[in-house]
């Protein structure tokens, strides 16, 4: 029966532990550089607007 001890080849469940490749929702935080484009859309904006005021002296 010892021979039947074979609960290592059972050790297999470890490899299905591929909860790292789950971690794949990180990448999804591009939104980041979203914000980035929407932050310096907002600086084009402003320095738009000085040059209007200065067209307005």
């Amino acid at each position: 029966p010892e021979p039947a001890a074979k609960p290592e080849p059972a050790a297999k469940p470890e490899p299905a532990a591929k909860p790292e490749p789950a971690a794949k929702p990180e990448p999804a935080a591009e939104p980041d550089t979203k914000s980035d484009s929407s932050s310096s859309s907002s600086k084009d904006k402003g320095v738009k607007s000085k040059p209007k005021r200065k067209s307005k002296n």
